[in-house]
């Protein structure tokens, strides 16, 4: 039998920690075991939450599993199964219509906020922002996703993008999986191409973003 909620002492349940030290306070672990509120006779919800998290590695492959998947952890009802999809399909809408505002690009940290999602990711991608003069994002494309540790980048598939959507300015992100939190040889030289590429067509790369692992490299700033 695994941990039992009841066995857990009061001050440290997800629900009363929850309203004494806030939700932001909760684990993913607590969190999860909060949604799914009740499990059954040999498994609570804390045993749920815990084996949904070593089964799926990264929030990202969580929010992306299927109610047949669902169905197939120990204990969990299909009630329980319905509300954990609801809960991911809110947040899906909720990036999708977050994106479609208009989001101007002032400062790096606005850059790490949006896709600080990649953090979680067990494979690389590579995200170009398309930007004009008043740094406003005028389009997103996610143009590849590689392995754990490398990516293929074909500077001109870059440049085309830039040039069709009209782009005075660009910004690129992409993520380490393997949590090196400085950049590669590769991340370097394909920066320096690609801003003197876009040069000849007076564009300007407003900056190249890496993100790892609790943080992220700009190349604006040469800095996490």
């Amino acid at each position: 039998m695994g941990i039992r909620i009841e066995d857990i002492p009061l001050l440290l349940r997800p629900r009363e920690k929850a309203i004494r030290e806030g939700i932001e306070s909760l684990s993913n672990e607590e969190l999860l075991a909060l949604i799914i509120s009740s499990g059954s006779k040999n498994c609570s919800a804390i045993d749920i939450a815990r084996e949904l998290l070593n089964t799926y590695t990264s929030l990202s492959e969580l929010r992306n599993i299927s109610y047949s998947s669902l169905l197939n952890m120990s204990g969990l009802k299909k009630a329980t199964a319905l509300r954990l999809l609801a809960c991911f399909t809110l947040f899906d809408r909720y990036y999708k219509e977050n994106f479609n505002n208009e989001i101007y690009v002032y400062d790096t940290k606005i850059l790490y906020q949006r896709y600080k999602f990649l953090e979680n990711e067990l494979q690389e991608h590579f995200i170009l922002l398309l930007l004009n003069n008043q740094n406003k994002i005028i389009k997103e494309v996610k143009l590849y996703k590689g392995t754990s540790d490398q990516i293929s980048i074909n500077t001109k598939d870059i440049l085309r993008e830039i040039l069709t959507s009209k782009a005075t300015k660009f910004a690129i992100v992409h993520n380490h999986p393997n949590d090196n939190e400085k950049a590669s040889f590769d991340d370097k030289e394909t920066t320096l191409k690609l801003i003197k590429l876009a040069k000849e067509f007076d564009v300007i790369l407003y900056d190249h973003l890496i993100i790892y692992q609790g943080g992220y490299y700009s190349f604006l700033h040469k800095k996490t």
